[in-house]
């Protein structure tokens, strides 16, 4: 691993920060380092989205083409809720042989090619996690606020004391992944470290920050929320099906320039509203000392970051290498459990 940051606090206020090494271009990792998110950016999708239910503008119940008009093709049947907890039956990804990942590709197009699949997707008895979905479901935010996707972060900035950006790379220490498995890796088009790449916009997996936002995004999942009422907030945290469903991320052929995922999937895979819920899922990348009420999210870029409301511990950390290669199952729950240890020694 080139360099890491980890980072935690419990409800105390006790902080644990580590900071080692250096990103793929030989930039140090240190506290003012900014990163792409990329699947930990979900949760702010889905935290913009709660928002709106919260507000009376949406229902967890509404299809796509009730909640944003737009030419749907026939993902407009999915739910709102569905969607949130990977339920909907979407594809996960847009397949490289529908969309070519080179120099000629927009954020337009890539839009339509999603808001065009044809499907007509009913809700399954399996999770089955989709990137595709939470551009969806940044289209209905757009819409509602009639505002670009990097405003509406910015209200959750205004809340979380996040420093979130979207459609552009960040300029200031910006920590380029090594390990991305992609045949551009070293191109000018190169998938998470590129301009091209972030100008394509992808809501799933290009919102950047600071290195300790995704902390911050999925402790507003918490009780407390800064974002969220009492009442969305208790049902965001909930599996709709008690968590008795099987699934989570099956293996593609690639997309947008990044090669193949391998399969990994539960027995029981228990998923909120946005956050991944911690259950009895083995392998994992949080430890088994963590509680199964336990909640966050990880991210292709090498990100986790996770909040468990029975220990009173966020954590979260940010590698200089892909996720791919499987360094976060290896080492995640190691580092887990001692944050774990560490503060709640110290606590009592």
């Amino acid at each position: 691993m080139p360099g890491i940051a980890l980072f935690a606090e419990d409800s105390a206020g006790q902080q644990v920060q580590v900071f080692r090494g250096e990103d793929a271009w030989g930039m140090p990792v240190t506290s003012a380092s900014t990163a792409c998110l990329a699947s930990v950016g979900k949760p702010a999708i889905a935290l913009l989205v709660l928002e709106l239910v919260d507000e009376g503008r949406l229902s967890l119940d509404d299809t796509l083409e009730h909640a944003a008009q737009c030419d749907w093709g026939g993902v407009r049947h999915a739910t709102i809720g569905d969607m949130l907890s990977h339920r909907a039956g979407i594809p996960p990804i847009l397949r490289e042989e529908d969309v070519p990942y080179s120099s000629s590709l927009t954020a337009d197009s890539i839009r339509a090619a999603y808001r065009g699949l044809d499907l007509r997707p009913a809700r399954t008895r399996h999770v089955q996690y989709s990137d595709v979905a939470y551009g969806m479901l940044a289209d209905v935010v757009v819409q509602h606020r009639e505002a670009p996707l990097s405003a509406c972060l910015d209200r959750l900035n205004t809340r979380l004391g996040t420093r979130l950006t979207f459609g552009c790379k960040p300029q200031h220490e910006y920590l380029q992944v090594t390990g991305v498995p992609s045949p551009h890796a070293d191109s000018a088009i190169a998938p998470l470290n590129s301009e091209f790449w972030h100008a394509l916009s992808l809501p799933w997996a290009a919102i950047c920050g600071a290195i300790d936002d995704g902390m911050r995004i999925v402790r507003a999942f918490a009780a407390g929320s800064p974002v969220l009422s009492a009442r969305i907030q208790q049902a965001a945290i909930l599996d709709p099906d008690a968590g008795l469903l099987s699934g989570g991320i099956a293996a593609t052929n690639g997309q947008l320039g990044i090669a193949a995922n391998p399969t990994l999937e539960w027995e029981r895979c228990p998923w909120g509203l946005g956050v991944e819920l911690r259950g009895e899922k083995a392998p994992h990348w949080s430890p088994k000392e963590a509680s199964a009420v336990s909640f966050g999210h990880v991210g292709i870029s090498g990100t986790l970051a996770w909040h468990d409301p029975i220990h009173g511990v966020t954590w979260g950390m940010t590698g200089t290498r892909s996720s791919h290669s499987g360094w976060l199952l290896r080492y995640g729950p190691m580092l887990g459990k001692a944050v774990i240890e560490s503060l709640t020694t110290h606590r009592t």
